[in-house]
């Protein structure tokens, strides 16, 4: 509850107070602004989604039904209930559990102590938030537009899934590409830079710690470890790989490499990598034959 007192009014109850915001604005003018707004965690709360340029625009007819399920879908949550309270599902707690530890994964990972790791931190109230926005779009979706009445006060296990999913396979991606390219850059670009090159040269379709550990100079040794997890971090924010092992400690060994990334469009990427590395070999084989 949020209450006002004005000397002309009076006294302003609001009962919730809460205001969504949605928009677009240009990442060069992000960035002037980047730095100011994660002082105070304000940036945190905002879900940043990484629109890339799909090229030539196609000029296509609105979808009419859809704006119509929309609007009705909008105005149903306008007068749904308000004070009833949810629970989640028994079964729904292991999801949150799941949550709880992705998050914990992910922090270790981090290079730094920096803005998006505090958004990370957020994910399990997050989680919660989200769970129930689906819960009631859900219910009064077009699926169950006959029922009548305010939803259940209990969220389905299968709700909690998705929700998991959708912060943790779309929400956490988008937001890693959004504080790389706009909050920071550091070390851990030009280390992914190194390993792509590696990864294109190689045709590789998968790479693991060990190999980056053996194959690159600047991040052998245990302890550049979290140096190699936070290059290959990047890697994953740019869709070019994905977990697809852990070790021990529960953190990344291993990864899977996207197909697309052998698909042509990084063939002439490749083959500099290829003769460069070559170069490289030959120039360090002539100086051990002089020696």
């Amino acid at each position: 509850m949020y209450v006002v007192d004005r000397k002309a009014s009076g006294t302003i109850v609001v009962p919730r107070l809460a205001v969504s915001i949605v928009g677009g604005i240009q990442p060069n003018k992000m960035r002037d602004t980047a730095q100011k707004l994660t002082l105070d965690g304000l940036l945190q709360r905002f879900w940043p989604i990484w629109i890339q340029d799909a090229g030539k625009p196609k000029d296509e007819p609105p979808d009419s039904a859809l704006d119509a399920a929309l609007a009705r879908l909008v105005q149903s949550l306008a007068d749904g209930a308000t004070d009833t309270k949810y629970k989640f599902d028994a079964e729904a707690d292991v999801e949150l559990k799941h949550i709880e530890d992705f998050k914990e994964r992910e922090i270790a990972r981090c290079e730094e102590a920096d803005a998006f790791r505090d958004f990370i931190n957020k994910m399990p109230g997050a989680f919660a938030r989200t769970a129930l926005v689906f819960h009631f779009i859900d219910w009064y979706s077009d699926e169950v537009s006959d029922l009548v009445g305010d939803p259940p006060i209990i969220i389905p296990a299968e709700t909690a899934r998705r929700t998991r999913s959708f912060l943790t396979d779309f929400v956490l991606k988008h937001a890693a590409a959004f504080y790389r390219k706009i909050v920071r850059t550091g070390r851990a670009d030009t280390d992914a830079q190194w390993i792509g090159g590696y990864i294109l040269s190689r045709g590789l379709a998968q790479i693991s710690d060990r190999e980056i550990d053996r194959a690159c100079p600047s991040l052998r040794r245990l302890e550049r470890r979290p140096q190699r997890l936070a290059a290959m971090h990047e890697l994953e924010a740019e869709g070019w790989v994905h977990v697809c092992k852990l070790g021990r400690d529960h953190r990344p060994a291993g990864w899977s490499v996207n197909p697309c990334v052998h698909d042509g469009r990084f063939a002439a990427t490749a083959e500099r990598e290829r003769t460069r590395r070559i170069a490289v070999r030959e120039a360090i084989a002539a100086v051990a034959e002089t020696a």
